[in-house]
């Protein structure tokens, strides 16, 4: 970490993750090392348990260095919003993930959490509680009945359409993003959206499928968004 910044391993989350990115790109290897033996085994194994525990089970022995590789864990906003959570869709609101606040900065940090969701929660429900007095509930029956499918769906597809989004998504739309990875990915989430639609149009609904066709539908939202962001702001960094 000296090479990328003067804090080293203590730099901002992004940056390390940036640098994490071109490490494996450099050395042509799937991860990079974390040294924890500056820590004495118990002391690791109290300060960090859940780590430990996924450590162990992995086979671990005392002394071993961990493979790492950067993560999203969580979604971080994208429909902006007041500070009652309004957005400027009448009557869409947004709390959480999913918003927009401009709170949590460049790097969102655990504690903003807090914040986000229970703070966030309280004022847009209070706001919403106020909003809805007297207006006329919409009426369900007025809703189109699904329609299901009838085909089998082979899960084994599924499961490798799944796949070539991840790869996609990992390849050209992490950390660090180009206009022409960006380019490469649109098309290829295009192509993959569409026959995803027209091949599994009557298929028998599972939750593989589904989990399939949301995960597809967000990649490109994530690839648009990405697009149209010229500014690097820490959840990715434009180049």
């Amino acid at each position: 970490m000296e090479r990328y910044h003067p804090l080293k391993d203590l730099a901002p989350r992004d940056i390390v993750t940036r640098s994490i990115f071109e490490e494996t790109i450099a050395t042509r290897h799937h991860c990079v090392y974390l040294d924890v033996s500056s820590f004495r085994e118990e002391h690791f194994e109290r300060r960090f348990p859940t780590i430990y525990e996924g450590c162990q089970k992995a086979g671990r022995k005392e002394g071993d260095l961990i493979p790492v590789v950067p993560a999203a864990h969580y979604s971080c906003g994208g429909v902006k919003i007041n500070e009652w959570g309004e957005s400027d869709v009448e009557g869409l609101y947004a709390v959480g993930e999913v918003a927009c606040s401009g709170l949590h900065g460049a790097n969102r940090l655990a504690s903003t959490s807090l914040l986000e969701g229970i703070i966030f929660g309280k004022l847009t429900a209070e706001k919403i509680s106020h909003e809805v007095e007297g207006e006329e509930l919409y009426k369900g029956e007025l809703i189109r009945d699904w329609e299901l499918g009838s085909s089998q769906v082979d899960l084994t597809l599924v499961a490798q359409d799944l796949q070539g989004l991840k790869q996609t998504m990992w390849n050209y739309v992490g950390p660090i993003r180009t206009k022409d990875r960006l380019k490469r990915a649109h098309a290829m989430l295009g192509e993959l959206s569409f026959e995803i639609k027209k091949f599994y149009k009557n298929g028998i609904l599972s939750d593989e499928l589904i989990g399939l066709r949301n995960a597809v539908e967000v990649g490109h939202l994530v690839v648009e968004a990405s697009m149209r962001s010229t500014d690097s702001v820490g959840c990715f960094y434009r180049r």
